[in-house]
C-alpha cells in the first residue's frame, strides 16, 4: 500500500479545517477504525513526514506574507517547492545562520588549488538568494560578514559567508532558474545552487541569461572587524569548506 498526494480542487487556505488533522500525521501515528489500527508507515515512507511538512508550509507562507489559499497539499510533490520550503524554514523559522546554509565556493578554480589556501579579503555584503514558491518569486537578502576569495590577479573569484548579520525578503514575479534556491552574486559568475550540502565538492553551475539576471550582490564595504579565532587572528577554520564551482 502507498499514499499519493495530488493537487485536488481545495487549497490549504480553503481547507484550513483539515490542517489540524494533517499535522497529526507523524512517524508512529496510528489510524484506527472499526476496532483495528494501522501505523502510518503502512502507506509508505513519505506519509509520516506529511504533518511536519504541513506545519512548515503554514509557518513559511505566513512569514513571507503570501496567501495560503494559493497553495495545495500536492505542491509538496514539486522538487522546487520542497527545496524552497526547506531553505525558507531553515533561515526564517528555525533561524539557522546563513553561514551554515550557503556553501563557500570558488568560480572556475585552478586545478588542484585547495580552497583553504586561497587568499581572501573581508567584506560586508548583501547577498540575494533567489527562489520560487509555487508561482511566486522570492529574493532573500542576506547581509553578512564574508571572505571574498582572490584570484592571482587580485580579482574576486568566490566567497565564504562567515557571519549573518541580518536578512530580509522581497516578493517578485516567478524567476527562471533551477529547482534549487540560487545565490546570484554577479552577472559575470554562474548562479550558485544551494543544495543543502556544505562539504567540499565540485558542482556544475548554471549560467543565467544576463537580461534575466535581475538582482546582484551589493558590497557595503570592507569588514573592519572580521571574525577571529581564539588567538586573535583572522581564521576561516570554523567554517565548512564549500564546493568549487565550474561553469
Amino acid at each position: 500500500m502507498e499514499a499519493r498526494l495530488f493537487k485536488g480542487s481545495v487549497s490549504l487556505g480553503l481547507g484550513a479545517q483539515d490542517l489540524r488533522f494533517f499535522q497529526l500525521i507523524r512517524p508512529n501515528a496510528l489510524f484506527s477504525w472499526h476496532g483495528s489500527s494501522r501505523g502510518v508507515e503502512t502507506w509508505g515512507e513519505a506519509l509520516p513526514r506529511l504533518g511536519r511538512s504541513v506545519v512548515a508550509i503554514e509557518r513559511v507562507i505566513a512569514a513571507i506574507g503570501l496567501d495560503l489559499r494559493e497553495f495545495y497539499l500536492g505542491d509538496l510533490r514539486d522538487e522546487e517547492f520542497a527545496t524552497s520550503l526547506g531553505f525558507l524554514e531553515a533561515l526564517l523559522i528555525q533561524k539557522t545562520p546563513a553561514e551554515n546554509i550557503i556553501p563557500a565556493f570558488i568560480v572556475d578554480p585552478d586545478e588542484g588549488r585547495d580552497i583553504d589556501d586561497v587568499p581572501t579579503k573581508a567584506v560586508i555584503i548583501e547577498l540575494p538568494v533567489v527562489l520560487n514558491v509555487s508561482t511566486t518569486g522570492v529574493v532573500v537578502w542576506v547581509r553578512a560578514r564574508s571572505a571574498m576569495f582572490l584570484a592571482e590577479d587580485g580579482s574576486w573569484c568566490g566567497l565564504r559567508v562567515q557571519e549573518q548579520l541580518d536578512c530580509k525578503y522581497e516578493i517578485h514575479p516567478r524567476f527562471e532558474k533551477s529547482p534549487y534556491p540560487e545565490l546570484w552574486v554577479t552577472r559575470s559568475w554562474p548562479t550558485i545552487p544551494i543544495t543543502g550540502f556544505a562539504g567540499s565538492s565540485t558542482q556544475t553551475a548554471r549560467r543565467q541569461d544576463p537580461e534575466k539576471f535581475l538582482v546582484e550582490a551589493r558590497v557595503l564595504g570592507l569588514d573592519q572587524d572580521p571574525p577571529t579565532d581564539d588567538s586573535g587572528t583572522n581564521s576561516d577554520a570554523e567554517y565548512p569548506s564549500g564546493p568549487t564551482v565550474s561553469s
